[in-house]
């Protein structure tokens, strides 16, 4: 799988970073990507159920 990726730092975020990894559309690694990112990714449902509680 062939990924690139960007690492951003926070302002004041005392050595915390974001690391951002990506597949060029279309591609194979996409795919391959999209398939592990489905393994944790929660139910429409879950989401949903998420976002209410934060608003409350």
């Amino acid at each position: 799988m062939t990924l690139h990726y960007e690492t951003m730092a926070f302002p004041g975020g005392k050595g915390q970073r974001i690391v951002v990894y990506r597949a060029d559309r279309g591609s194979p690694s996409e795919e391959k990507l999209r398939i592990l990112a489905s393994w944790n990714a929660p139910s429409v449902e879950d989401a949903d159920h998420q976002v209410r509680q934060l608003s409350e």
